[in-house]
């Protein structure tokens, strides 16, 4: 298992069927301009950083809130690619 290095919050239009709206996520890494989330079912998931959407319907995008960040790596993600 990949260590948690924070907890991020998601805001915008569910992604199904694992990323929903105001859903609480496990960071446990980053890939380029993506962050990589665990859910509670630990489910892993790769999405943008920036503008984070469903493949078939990118017309609508969300976007993610810090809620815990024990090394301050997603700051500094967030910061590079926001």
């Amino acid at each position: 298992m990949k260590k948690i290095l924070g907890k991020v919050k998601y805001i915008g239009k569910d992604i199904y069927p694992f990323i929903l709206n105001n859903g609480i996520y496990n960071v446990v890494g980053f890939l380029d301009g993506n962050i990589e989330v665990i859910d509670n079912t630990d489910y892993q998931s790769l999405l943008a950083i920036k503008n984070p959407s469903d493949l078939s319907d990118k017309t609508e995008t969300g976007k993610w809130e810090i809620v815990e960040d024990k090394t301050g790596i997603i700051k500094k993600k967030f910061d590079k690619y926001l």
